[in-house]
């Protein structure tokens, strides 16, 4: 699981959507942000993926409020995928719980990401030590 951190969100957005495209297999890509960022940059930019019907039926967004939605999309969505989590520290900030418990459940969704998918980003646009703490790699875009 890799970690991302770009200041400039779209800038971050390119940087994963460039190393999904070099081995591109069933994508899901999931925010809390602006879904537009994400078009933007799939039909803007030169992917491979973005030219081929069968490949762009296979990549799905999904939009999460709060990290109990996420969880729950996690634990039930099909295994062996690629799958894209923008806008992590904005997700969890939505999260209305108690201050414990939200690091219990931030954890739970860390590690059901790095356990049930093959290829797993986590892209953000604040550095936060603990999600780096809980992923395999760091990259600043």
């Amino acid at each position: 699981m890799e970690y991302v951190v770009s200041q400039d969100i779209n800038a971050g957005i390119k940087y994963v959507l460039g190393r999904v495209d070099e081995d591109f297999k069933y994508t899901v890509y999931i925010n809390c942000t602006l879904p537009t960022r994400l078009y933007d940059a799939v039909f803007n930019g030169n992917y491979n993926f973005s030219h081929s019907d069968t490949q762009m039926k296979q990549f799905n967004y999904h939009k999460m409020n709060n990290l109990k939605d996420l969880k729950e999309f996690l634990e039930t969505g099909p295994e062996e995928k690629t799958m894209i989590v923008e806008g992590f520290s904005d997700i969890v900030k939505l999260t209305t719980m108690e201050y414990a418990r939200l690091n219990v459940l931030v954890v739970d969704v860390l590690m059901i990401m790095k356990t049930r998918f093959i290829t797993c980003f986590v892209l953000d646009n604040k550095y936060n030590p603990f999600v780096d703490l809980n992923c395999d790699s760091h990259v600043d875009v």
